[in-house]
């Protein structure tokens, strides 16, 4: 028999009963617009966190004492000092730029426009060096700013939303705790937790009029990416040599460390392994959709044998092969999934598309349905055709033809 015979025959059967068969039909294609939807978010997801790191520049670092989750006991008085960031600005030949940072909380008001609580970060002008904190308008703070603790500042883009709308914002003063200050530079970038509402001032502007007194840590950048294990080697010795009280311990991972030195590439790594794991997850509540859809399959497979017995004893009196009688039902079972499969693909599409174009302020990240999660899916689905196709249709192949004809 002909290869296309057996196919005619394969929607033939599965044509008489059109509601079961969809019925059948439905578990895959819920199951394959599972696989490809989660893969494609999951991909989506991976894309604009990689985005972002790429934004942020993987250059970046920052080290801090770290005595809250510090693995080893430090001594409450072992602190980071403004001498520490200046011995590694002149011996760390790894590190770009560096300057010291802390951060606290300001009232906001510009005339009659009270913006409450907001967060501000003391910074000298080496912070402005770092990549990712290149000024957009404006100036950056300098050195005299700094030396000579001039009431200045910078905001976020977002600071300037919110106190001025449209207006220009350079040269306009606001108050920070009652404190008039001058706006010179507008930043264009988010802060690492993706805020983009903050005030930056020069350090000892903080620390001194504004009270800033929280604990001093340091935001530095590497020369290029390569540079970025090296600078974290040479901060590492050269902190330990200045603070020999500071306990070293070889054996704590990166976040328990005395020293803690955080970086982009750690930070992109750790958000990598995390993607991966929860696109296991969905990949696998997807396939496991798939797998529910096969074991349909192949209950349908097998009734349809019991139902048809009288008809596979009459092909086989007329020399119907077990060879041509298990192609026909496996056939029939590869056509129920590969229906599925191509209908579940064009739904996780659509929805895919329609995920794509929701407004910018949901902050979904556009699923990536690329050919090799279609294809992925839609061989996932095949192959559920033929293992639980294969069972049913040996069955109905090894039928003898007398007892087939007699079965009632």
């Amino acid at each position: 028999m002909l290869y296309w015979q057996t196919l005619v025959l394969a929607f033939r059967g599965l044509s008489s009963n059109r509601f079961r068969t969809f019925l059948t039909t439905l578990g895959i294609i819920i199951g394959v617009m599972s696989v490809i939807t989660m893969l494609s978010i999951s991909m989506g997801v991976r894309a604009d966190i990689i985005s972002r790191f790429s934004d942020f520049g993987v250059t970046d670092m920052g080290f801090y004492i770290n005595h809250d989750n510090s693995a080893t006991r430090i001594p409450r008085s072992e602190k980071l000092t403004l001498a520490d960031g200046e011995a590694i600005k002149d011996q760390c030949s790894a590190v770009d730029a560096i300057s010291p940072f802390i951060d606290g909380e300001v009232r906001v008001k510009f005339g009659e426009m009270d913006a409450g609580q907001m967060t501000i970060y003391g910074v000298d002008e080496g912070w402005f060096n770092i990549p990712v904190n290149e000024i957009e308008t404006g100036e950056p703070l300098s050195r005299e700013h700094n030396l000579l603790r001039e009431p200045v500042c910078v905001l976020a883009v977002g600071m300037v939303e919110k106190l001025f709308y449209n207006a220009p914002p350079l040269g306009q003063m606001i108050r920070l705790n009652g404190r008039r200050f001058r706006v010179v530079g507008i930043l264009e970038h988010r802060n690492a937790w993706g805020q983009n509402e903050f005030i930056v001032v020069p350090y000892f502007t903080g620390a001194e009029r504004l009270g800033m007194d929280g604990t001093l840590t340091y935001d530095a950048s590497a020369h290029s990416m390569d540079h970025v294990n090296l600078a974290v080697s040479q901060i590492r010795e050269l902190v330990h040599s200045r603070h020999p009280r500071l306990p070293v311990d070889p054996e704590a991972e990166d976040r328990e460390q005395p020293l803690r030195i955080w970086t982009r590439l750690e930070w992109k790594k750790e958000a990598e392994q995390e993607i991966k794991e929860i696109g296991n997850l969905l990949v696998t509540m997807g396939s496991l959709a798939l797998f529910i859809g096969g074991i349909g399959v192949m209950n349908i497979m097998i009734f349809n044998v019991r139902e048809r017995t009288p008809e596979i004893g009459l092909r086989k009196a007329l020399g119907a092969t077990s060879r041509q009688i298990m192609g026909q039902f496996l056939a029939e079972a590869m056509a129920m999934t590969v229906f599925g499969g191509a209908v579940g693909s064009m739904l996780a599409f659509t929805i895919c598309t329609a995920l794509s174009k929701l407004p910018g302020d949901i902050n979904f990240p556009e699923p990536q349905v690329t050919p090799l999660i279609v294809f992925l899916a839609v061989s996932m689905s095949v192959g559920t055709g033929l293992f639980f196709g294969v069972w049913p249709a040996s069955q109905a192949a090894a039928l003898q033809p007398m007892e087939a004809l007699r079965h009632e």
